[in-house]
């Protein structure tokens, strides 16, 4: 029981990036800190259909995937979920996007983690 209730107070996290390898680094950088409770999606529209039924209070979201880029995906996420906080996590873009809350290069990749523990916080505020 103890376990489900702490489950339940840790902030839901999406990883979305068409890049397994990359996913895999992340969830592991996050689940390190074992305080947020992590999701995953290869594409765009696999991301839609889980913020929707998942309501995840941060999203890790690439820029360039194959069918819907992440500017797109951003605009779908906004609908379904408008209080939850993009972060752009890409090395294609120069400078943060109109479409995210924060951007992240993935070159500073060791910048993640803060920004979302740093997130988390402001959002239990």
């Amino acid at each position: 029981m103890l376990k489900g209730l702490f489950k339940k107070d840790r902030p839901k996290v999406l990883i979305v990036d068409d890049d397994g390898d990359v996913r895999q680094v992340v969830r592991s950088m996050i689940e390190a800190e074992n305080a947020f409770e992590i999701l995953e999606a290869a594409d765009g529209e696999t991301a839609l259909d889980l913020v929707y039924k998942e309501q995840p209070a941060l999203i890790i979201l690439d820029y360039m995937m194959p069918g819907m880029t992440g500017a797109d995906a951003a605009k779908g996420i906004r609908t379904l979920a408008p209080d939850a906080r993009i972060i752009a996590f890409t090395a294609v873009l120069k400078s943060p996007p109109d479409w995210a809350d924060i951007y992240v290069d993935k070159t500073d990749i060791h910048k993640l983690v803060p920004t979302l523990r740093l997130e988390a916080d402001a959002a239990r505020k």
